[in-house]
């Protein structure tokens, strides 16, 4: 079986949303943005109906910052997290009633 080389699609994405927005791996900035993406990302951005995705170009040479997609991203990039908190901030202890009004 022939293996292609995957080629990045240009796309325009125009997101509703008021905070920046990770789908396919992607920080996706509020307002509009440009970004070269590969077909998968490409087709997980088209679905997601909080995003409105143009495609203003096919075959574009990928990012050599953005390295293709594997099932395993986002597992890689939520593995180092705990659920523990690091560092909680010291609880204010309440103030004595001594001699107030008794």
């Amino acid at each position: 079986m022939e293996h292609e080389m995957e080629q990045a699609i240009r796309v325009g994405i125009t997101s509703t949303l008021r905070q920046v927005y990770f789908r396919a791996g992607l920080p996706i900035d509020p307002g509009k943005s440009e970004m070269a993406v590969s077909p998968l990302q490409c087709e997980t951005l088209e679905a997601d109906p909080r995003l409105v995705v143009v495609r203003l170009a096919e075959d574009a040479e990928p990012s050599p910052a953005d390295p293709p997609q594997t099932d395993g991203d986002l597992d890689a990039a939520v593995g180092g997290l705990s659920t523990e908190p690091q560092n909680q901030a010291p609880v204010a202890k309440p103030a004595s009633s001594k001699g107030k009004g008794k």
